[in-house]
């Protein structure tokens, strides 16, 4: 019996042990679980102070800004109404310091100086336009009147016929006249013109708007400005295109006074046309308003406006604000601002079949060369542009100009 009972009192002890044992190993995992979390919540409030660490001294350093732009404003004031107004210029400031300028009245906003920086400009940024304010360029229609040619030489040649065969009338048994035609030939030089602009890397690096497309334009229009100048007044032996007002082939009509047109300077033009040709006036925009305020004998004027689908005439011809008429419109009119004005001793009109009387000959479009090593020493980029045209009054017969006198 004794050993039974040891034996039982072991079994029990070994059963309280092993209670004990297990009872503390989950204290253990509690432990465990406590520590981990207690981890978890010390990273986390790491974390919290860091983040209040950094908006406290964003805060302070806003309110130093603050401090020192009060500093600047501060100014002591005179009277009731000075320190009325310097009261609230002070709650405008805070205002716009604190919750920024969309809270502010139209009222508070004037008390915010910005014509003085140090007084709120610096805080009343400009707004910045992405457009770029250019004048207007009036471009020439004579392209558009002329008959226009491509070639890949220097020059081209056109055959031209100079005389007719030579008939007669003859008695019986006499013999027949003999003739032929004749024949010559035009040739017409392409011409060059170019131009060099430099531009420093940084503009193209920098600048808001695209300064290579931004050249590329100007350019662009420059050209069509120098061409039309040279269609009208240029001179073959300076290397440039023939103009139509410095051929001598050209005839033309004298206006019969020195700084005045005539409504009949305008029917003498069309009667020195020959029949066959599609005539078309040729003038500036000063010239048209001399000559749209022409009258008749009765007081009424030779400028007809025009409504809905009916054109503006002038003397029954008509008149085409907006650039060229179309080619073979006869009797229109094409506004070319390089025409001189009516003055004395000038030309300011030609009448005549552009088309068949001028011929502009193309080698290449404009062409551009980006060149970055040759002022690559000066930080810029040189871009060297240019073209080559040629024009040539080739049938003087199918123009008239109209000549006023000298005095």
């Amino acid at each position: 019996m004794t050993e039974i009972k040891t034996e039982n009192e072991l079994l029990s002890a070994v059963k309280e042990l092993r209670t004990e044992f297990e009872a503390k190993s989950q204290d253990l995992g509690k432990i465990a679980k406590i520590e981990a979390a207690l981890d978890e919540a010390e990273k986390k409030s790491q974390t919290v102070v860091a983040e209040r660490m950094k908006e406290q001294k964003a805060a302070q350093e806003l309110a130093e800004k603050v401090d020192l732009l009060e500093k600047q404003l501060a100014r002591t004031p005179v009277g009731d109404a000075d320190k009325e107004r310097y009261n609230a210029e002070a709650k405008a400031f805070n205002l716009l310091a604190r919750k920024g300028a969309a809270v502010l009245n139209e009222e508070e906003r004037k008390y915010l100086r910005t014509d003085s920086d140090t007084e709120g400009g610096y805080l009343v940024p400009q707004d910045y336009v992405r457009e770029i304010i250019k004048n207007m360029t009036e471009i020439s229609p004579i392209r558009q009147l002329a008959k226009v040619r491509r070639t890949s030489s220097k020059s081209i040649t056109i055959p031209k016929r100079t005389g007719l065969p030579q008939g007669g009338w003859r008695s019986e048994g006499k013999p027949k006249v003999v003739g032929q035609s004749s024949y010559g030939q035009v040739e017409i030089f392409t011409r060059s013109l170019d131009v060099m602009t430099d531009i420093t890397t940084e503009m193209l690096q920098d600048s808001a708007f695209n300064m290579e497309e931004e050249i590329r334009s100007d350019v662009m229009e420059d050209f069509a400005q120098l061409e039309a100048i040279a269609f009208l007044y240029g001179i073959e032996g300076l290397n440039q295109p023939e103009g139509i007002l410095v051929n001598p082939q050209v005839p033309s009509i004298a206006s019969g006074v020195s700084n005045a047109i005539t409504g009949d300077n305008l029917i003498d033009l069309q009667a020195a046309l020959k029949i066959g040709y599609n005539g078309q006036y040729l003038f500036n925009r000063r010239t048209l308003a001399v000559l749209r305020k022409l009258k008749d004998s009765t007081g009424q004027y030779l400028w007809t406006p025009g409504f809905g689908s009916i054109q503006n005439q002038i003397n029954g011809s008509n008149y085409i604000l907006t650039g060229a008429g179309t080619v073979n419109d006869a009797d229109g009119v094409a506004i070319n601002v390089g025409m001189p004005d009516v003055a004395a001793g000038t030309v300011p009109v030609v009448y005549g079949d552009f088309n068949r009387a001028y011929t502009i000959v193309d080698h290449t479009d404009m062409t551009m060369i980006r060149d970055p090593y040759t002022q690559a020493d000066r930080g810029k980029v040189r871009f060297v542009f240019g073209r080559r045209v040629g024009g040539k009054v080739v049938l003087p017969e199918a123009l008239v100009k109209l000549r006023t006198a000298v005095s």
